[in-house]
């Protein structure tokens, strides 16, 4: 009993107490590193899945229209800017790079959509303008023109034509408004440059690093 107690009260039984706490801890941080870099992993497949697809969407709305104005979005978050250091040992050059110009191009093409839709928006705004300006002063042709025995029908001509406007706009507001030429051919360059990130060697490993099966 004497030995076991001095045992238990010796420097080697603190350090190995010591060592074996130390050991757990470093367990628990190596798997939660582990669980953190596979979400975050999950998150960035996800991302780029969800951009790849909103490229597409691009382009197809570029092929059948001919205009940049599509209201889309294409990265909802970017978790590659925050924590790409995680994963600095886990891509070669080759696969870091191809993501690296992803997530950019990504961006870029977000903001050149942004500024079509904005110039867009205010050809359309500045439409309206003019359209309600021209009921305005058909307006005060009817009212300096109209006659007690004429009222009803000048009104309904009124209403017919207002009716008339309206519908035009409607039809005709994709053609009257445009995207500028810069704006444009900015967004098929990028369209160009974007390559696929879930379908690469880059992607492979990321799949991998996010715990997916093949």
């Amino acid at each position: 009993m004497d030995s076991l107690w001095y045992f238990l009260n010796s420097q080697f039984f603190i350090a190995l107490i010591t060592l074996t706490a130390g050991l757990i801890a470093w367990f628990i941080y190596g798997k939660q590193r582990r669980d953190t870099k596979r979400d975050i992993a999950n998150s960035i497949l996800s991302e780029t899945q969800y951009a790849e697809k909103s490229v597409e969407r691009v382009r197809n709305y570029i092929r059948d229209t001919g205009q940049a104005d599509i209201n889309i979005k294409i990265l909802q978050l970017n978790s590659w800017a925050r924590h790409k250091h995680l994963f600095s040992s886990d891509f070669d050059e080759d696969e870091w790079g191809a993501i690296n110009n992803f997530y950019a191009n990504a961006v870029l093409l977000d903001d050149t959509l942004k500024q079509s839709n904005l110039v867009f928006e205010s050809n359309a705004e500045h439409i309206r303008s003019n359209m309600q300006r021209a009921i305005t002063d058909l307006l005060e042709v009817v009212a300096v023109n109209t006659k007690p025995e004429t009222i009803e029908q000048d009104l309904k001509q009124l209403k017919d034509r207002a009716e008339f406007f309206a519908t035009v706009y409607e039809d005709y507001k994709k053609d009257f408004t445009f995207t500028p030429v810069k704006y444009l051919e900015d967004t098929k360059r990028i369209l160009e440059d974007i390559q696929s990130v879930s379908t690469s060697t880059a992607g492979e490993t990321l799949k991998k690093l996010a715990g997916k099966k093949k």
